[in-house]
């Protein structure tokens, strides 16, 4: 895997993606995705990818989201999302997939192989906004 994120949106762009995310405070200037998720009403949460495939590399993949228990000490498997991927691309091949139903809580995607294996993934956490401010975002391209 070659990058994660999260994202509150992920929209297909001619030559790419364009990836919106809250500004971070500037004390996290280098953050380029969100870390700390802070969810209004109806908000979607996404989750971006970029993998490596060699020519010709044919394989699904899967983008297993999981809440953190902190009463168990252990993570819930909440979705696990299938993403057929096809190498070739320099830039690694794109995707991504995203949350509408979850809870504010410790969160993590993983992307894996159909057998188990972890390519990489993102912790995050999610928390309630209770502002209700205009919220200032930035983009990038991948």
């Amino acid at each position: 895997m070659q990058y994660a994120g999260i994202f509150r949106s992920v929209e297909p762009q001619p030559g790419g993606y364009r990836l919106t995310y809250s500004k971070p405070p500037w004390t996290r200037f280098w953050q380029k995705s969100e870390h700390i998720f802070l969810a209004r009403e109806g908000d979607r949460i996404y989750f971006f990818t970029r993998i490596f495939g060699p020519s010709r590399f044919e394989h699904r993949v899967f983008m297993r989201w999981e809440l953190k228990d902190p009463r168990r000490n252990r993570w819930i498997i909440s979705d696990r999302i299938p993403l057929p991927i096809k190498g070739g691309r320099d830039q690694g091949y794109r995707g991504y997939a995203y949350k509408e139903n979850y809870q504010p809580g410790k969160w993590r995607v993983e992307v894996e192989t159909e057998d188990g294996r972890v390519l990489g993934g993102v912790v995050f956490h999610i928390e309630k906004d209770p502002s209700v401010g205009e919220l200032i975002f930035l983009e990038r391209r991948m």
